[in-house]
């Protein structure tokens, strides 16, 4: 039997969950900033494109 699953709600809901805590991490420490580190080989069209997708999820 297989079974359905909601990518996009799964995704979501880590994206909450990470939020939570990094809320919860700058209650104790204010200036803690987490950062996205991306290393790029080459410069095929459809990397960057989805290097800008991350760039825009990590800003949430």
């Amino acid at each position: 039997m297989s079974k359905v699953i909601d990518g996009k709600a799964i995704a979501q809901s880590l994206r909450n969950d990470i939020k939570s805590q990094i809320d919860e991490l700058r209650k104790t420490h204010p200036t803690f900033s987490p950062k996205l580190s991306i290393i790029q080989v080459g410069a095929r069209e459809d990397s960057s494109v989805y290097v800008n997708m991350k760039k825009k999820a990590a800003k949430e």
